[in-house]
């Protein structure tokens, strides 16, 4: 399951005329491609193997992963 911690987020990731507009349409393009990508996913370890220098995090963020989508922006 994909969740996102504010209303704002979850927007920008579920609107693609929103996310156009806050991204711009190659990253807007590369988040939505990644979040596809996520959503294929069975497990976390799956996750690992998605382009985009996906890691899974540690410490107090146990269970959740990082990936680049383009250029320092991550997801």
């Amino acid at each position: 399951d994909i969740s996102f911690k504010t209303s704002g987020l979850h927007k920008l990731c579920t609107q693609q005329r929103h996310m156009i507009k806050r991204l711009g349409p190659s990253t807007a393009k590369k988040l939505m491609q990644r979040l596809a990508d996520l959503q294929a996913c069975d497990s976390l370890h799956e996750a690992s193997f998605i382009p985009g220098r996906a890691h899974e995090l540690s410490g107090d963020r146990r269970g959740q992963i990082a990936m680049e989508v383009r250029g320092g922006v991550r997801l």
